[in-house]
Formats: C-alpha cells, structure tokens, sequence
C-alpha cells in the first residue's frame, strides 16, 4: 500500500475578492458548487478514509477562488475531520490570499477562524506578491491591499493568542520580487513578521510550467543558492515545472481526485488509485 503524504482539498464556490493574471484556480471554478455552505460529504469521506488507510497527515484546504469567502464550506470540512477523523490529521492548513485576515475583526465571526482552530486547523498560508502594499495589491489586481503588517499582527497576536503556523506563500513574478536583492530584502521582512515558514515559487502558466512572467533564470539560480546557505529563514524553494508526484492526492469539486493542480496532467484517478 502506498503511503499518501498529503491532501489538498478545493473547498468553497469560484468567488474571489482578487483579479489575478494568470489566475490558476480559474480551471476549477465551472466544477465549484454555488453556495458557499456546499461541499461533497461523499467524496470527501472517501478521500479521507483513504488519507487514514495510508498514513496521511497532512490536509491542505484551498480552493477555485478564496476559501476563506465560503466560511461555512471551511466550517463543515473541518467538523467531518475532527468528528469523523478524530487524531489521524496532525497538520491542517488553509491556503488564503489574507485579504479578509486584514481587518481587526473578532476571530470567532467572519471569519470564524478560533473556530476553525478549535475543529483543528493549524495554520494559515498567506499568498502574496510582494511585500509592498502597492505593488501587492497591483499583483492581485485590486485597487489596494491590506498591510502585511497587520494580517500578521491579527494571527499572532489579536485573535486571543491563537496557535497558528502562519507561513507566506510568494509567486516570483517580474516587476515585483524579480532580483536577488529584492528576493533577500523580502525574506528578511517576512521573517521579521514572525513567519513560521516562507514558501517561493516563480509565476506558473494554467499547465502549471514556468510562466515567462518569471523573473530571469540567472536570478532564480541565484535566490535557490541564496536559500540553500541560508536556512534558518525556513524557506521551501519551488523553482522548477510541477510534476505529477504519486504521494499526494488532490480532491477536486466534482469528487474526481489527481495528483496535479492542472487535471489534464494528473496520473491518479480514482480508477487507478490503488494500483
């Protein structure tokens, strides 16, 4: 039996607050369910159930648009796993683009993220394009952004001593975080935000290949070299095409499953899951 090292759940319907180029959840927004309090019980549990049977414990919850604006999807995934599931998923994380994490706002309302900690979410994946406003919300397609400085202020600090990991997720993309200077400049920001982690990766097509909106080679090769003499930054560099890999499962909003975000690449159906 082959081990499953983590799941990603797409949850919640195609609403976005954000306008991105490139936009890579688009592909999944004519399978995403139309009210924000829909979720496939069935497919989940069988996803599940399969995560438990091969030692999986590790959840990502993510989405077509932002998860986050479909609290109540969130709010059920998370009460099937606690309820259902109870110990068996150490780690579960919720990828967001942090715009609603913007706000000082009472963490058990909208959204209702002391209650999602309570059902077992462990920490927030912020998405970001660069560590100024201006250009962040630019990247985003927005007229403006929330300060970065306040999302993590709210998670650390303001949400009643929450216990969250909160890690950055950074798209590399030309005119914003495109140089080495820059690249060492932002980690060092985002670490003085107190990030539990940092993940980077260059801007990807819909196949999910690196974009020509990438910064340079030359520059990626210098900030991969960078990460690798400096790892007490905790940073996870991706800086390469995504390719199929056997040990994750991806549950799609029409209850089919893969193992890559672009589908027409997947390897694993659920026909040939347990060959």
């Amino acid at each position: 039996m082959k081990k499953i090292s983590s799941i990603s759940i797409l949850t919640g319907t195609g609403e976005c607050q954000a306008n991105c180029k490139k936009c890579s959840g688009m592909q999944h927004r004519s399978c995403a369910p139309k009210q924000n309090d829909e979720i496939n019980e069935d497919a989940l549990r069988r996803v599940l159930t399969l995560g438990a049977e091969r030692g999986c414990k590790k959840i990502s919850i993510t989405g077509s648009g932002e998860p986050m604006l479909s609290p109540k999807a969130i709010s059920q995934t998370l009460s099937i796993i606690k309820e259902e599931y109870p110990g068996v998923f150490k780690d579960i994380v919720i990828y967001t683009n942090g715009i609603k994490l913007g706000n000082t706002i009472n963490p058990w309302g909208d959204p209702p993220i002391g209650y999602w900690q309570e059902a077992g979410l462990t920490g927030v994946y912020i998405s970001i394009r660069d560590i100024d406003i201006a250009k962040n919300a630019k990247g985003f397609g927005l007229d403006k952004y929330p300060s970065l400085i306040m999302i993590a202020d709210n998670i650390k600090n303001r949400y009643g001593g929450l216990k969250l990991d909160m890690k950055f997720c950074v798209t590399l993309q030309r005119g914003y975080i495109d140089t080495l200077e820059k690249f060492i400049f932002a980690m060092g920001y985002l670490n003085g935000l107190r990030a539990d982690g940092i993940n980077v990766w260059p801007m990807k097509n819909i196949d999910d290949t690196v974009s020509d909106d990438a910064p340079p080679e030359l520059q990626m090769d210098l900030m991969h070299e960078w990460v690798t003499r400096n790892p007490d930054y905790k940073i996870r560099f991706l800086d390469g095409d995504n390719v199929p890999q056997s040990d994750k499962i991806l549950l799609y909003q029409d209850g089919e499953i893969g193992n890559m975000w672009h589908r027409e690449k997947s390897t694993i159906n659920l026909e040939n899951i347990n060959e």
